[in-house]
């Protein structure tokens, strides 16, 4: 368990180095979006070179970047000129929020759909509830978020379409994301319903199941101490696979949905080259990205022994 903890250090390193070297080499030039279009003199874009400094080799560049990241200092905004650890203090909770929200729609339907189909495996509800989840699994999340939008807060008019605003209370927060929760959330339904259902049908034919059953234990305490336990196994570690679609999807219903959060900052700063967001934006990711698979790791290991890490 340690080696696995103790490993997180080097990918988050390597991952940095990947990022900070690739936005040195994507195009586009720092100082001409500092100068906003304004034509700049060469002492003028000798001195906005050198106060970002743009002028140092880039292992150096790196070594300082890396140094003040390490203390929560990841730059200025070259767009707002705001401190960019201030952007991410605002926009980490709303994605963090978004995907939380999303993982327990998607966990509290996916297994009780996956209980019915397993319990009446091979039958019409059995078909019906895998068929059903495949075609949300299909629709992209910009059509599914949009058609969202459209039903809920255009022709219902029930729900809200854009924006989130902490300060309002947490009734408007529940209720401005209950969209993008439910979008998100279903669109992780799909994987999470086929994985715990053949975890629960293979659990079901275990020898251990028949056993327990024929010692006269209540079937429905057969179903919930046993099979549901080795089901969620698989479907914890499938949450590492998901992650990266959570992620990905996140930026997509941040957007459509005007939440404010990790994505909006990104595609923001993406399209305005605002290297130092968009640097300290992916690296975030990353870190969410390595920790939560990290955890799903002990998680995995906690419910199942032949999963633990040594």
């Amino acid at each position: 368990m340690l080696t696995r903890v103790a490993s997180v250090i080097p990918v988050l390193l390597i991952a940095s180095i990947l990022i900070f070297v690739a936005m040195r080499v994507v195009p586009g030039d720092p100082v001409s979006v500092l100068a906003q279009g304004t034509p700049l003199s060469a002492e003028q874009r000798a001195a906005l070179t050198a106060e970002y400094p743009l002028d140092q080799p880039i292992p150096r560049q790196y070594l300082a970047w890396l140094g003040g990241a390490l203390h929560g200092d990841f730059g200025t905004s070259l767009k707002s000129g705001r401190p960019v650890s201030d952007i991410l203090a605002e926009a980490i909770p709303r994605t963090l929020l978004l995907l939380a929200g999303a993982f327990v729609i998607a966990l509290l339907l996916s297994i009780p759909l996956a209980l019915i189909a397993a319990l009446r495996e091979g039958k019409a509800i059995d078909q019906i509830v895998i068929s059903s989840t495949v075609v949300v699994f299909s629709v992209p999340l910009f059509i599914s978020s949009l058609l969202a939008i459209y039903i809920f807060s255009f022709q219902l008019n029930v729900l809200p379409a854009f924006g989130l605003d902490f300060s309002a209370g947490p009734s408007e927060v529940v209720r401005h994301m209950i969209l993008p929760w439910c979008t998100l959330g279903l669109a992780l339904l799909a994987a999470q319903t086929a994985t715990t259902r053949a975890g629960l049908v293979d659990a079901l034919h275990q020898e251990y199941i028949v056993m327990a059953e024929s010692r006269g234990l209540r079937w429905r305490h057969v179903v919930r101490r046993h099979a549901v336990r080795s089901a969620l196994v698989p479907v914890i570690t499938l949450l590492g696979l998901q992650l990266s679609y959570m992620i990905v999807g996140s930026v997509f219903v941040d957007n459509i949905f005007g939440l404010g959060g990790l994505g909006s900052i990104l595609v923001n700063a993406v399209n305005f080259r605002d290297m130092p967001v968009v640097q300290a934006s992916v690296m975030i990711v990353s870190v969410f990205f390595v920790l939560a698979n990290l955890i799903v790791d002990l998680v995995a290991a906690r419910l199942d022994p032949r999963y633990a890490i040594r």
